[in-house]
């Protein structure tokens, strides 16, 4: 367990660069902050937009993709490991009753969102939303055991599985990400992850979760080793 830096205490999303860099936004400033996990501290910063709410980020090389509550998701690339401000952004579709949460990109076309929102269907629904044919779908998610109220997720390669984290009810779920049926789930400890908010996948397996600060503590980020 690691204390975040100040700035980050609205951390909303994150995506490691490298096996040391780990990539994170904070939900008030359009500005990607690098933070090395080996000396704990942050050494450099990327502006890529104004300030906005931002809530997930995504890396499928060589861009990364980062996505605002309303679905505007801004492009950026990666080169030589240094990150390049492209100037671009695009809708992504079906954003009725849908707060983003969550981002992976399956392709540069074809973007799964997760949503959170009041009403109760947009709480426990994904999104898939191709860019290029304009095509959206809409899958329910949970079962009668639980409701998943996500607040980021990722992609596991090893496993195969996409991991959501539900920060309000201290889950992950493990979801198939062919029919977006929860495998399984893994309860967290809220002592430790008190408002959970944001999951990153280690090149080596490991699942890094944050959880934002408040006036009496600094944001945490918390380390899962990878168990086969």
């Amino acid at each position: 367990t690691m204390d975040l830096p100040d700035i980050l205490k609205e951390i909303s999303g994150m995506a490691f660069l490298n096996d040391s860099i780990l990539l994170c936004i904070q939900d008030e400033l359009g500005k990607i902050f690098h933070f090395d996990i080996n000396n704990q501290s942050i050494v450099h910063t990327t502006s890529f937009a104004k300030a906005g709410d931002y809530e997930a980020m995504t890396i499928l090389r060589p861009y990364i993709y980062i996505a605002r509550s309303d679905g505007k998701v801004y492009t950026l690339a990666i080169r030589e490991e240094q990150l390049i401000d492209l100037n671009e952004s695009f809708k992504l579709g079906d954003q009725i009753n849908c707060e983003v949460e969550g981002l992976w990109a399956t392709s540069h076309n074809v973007f799964v969102q997760s949503c959170k929102n009041k009403a109760m269907f947009a709480r426990r629904s994904v999104i898939i939303s191709n860019r290029a044919t304009r095509e959206t779908h809409r899958i329910l998610i949970g079962n009668d055991e639980g409701t998943i109220i996500p607040t980021d997720m990722v992609y596991q390669p090893q496993t195969q599985h996409l991991y959501i984290l539900s920060g309000p009810n201290k889950y992950i779920y493990a979801l198939d990400p062919i029919m977006y049926h929860w495998i399984q789930r893994q309860h967290i400890e809220p002592g430790l992850l008190p408002q959970a908010e944001g999951i990153a996948l280690h090149p080596n397996g490991d699942l890094y979760i944050s959880s934002e600060g408040n006036t009496q503590q600094a944001a945490k980020l918390v380390r899962y080793r990878y168990r086969e």
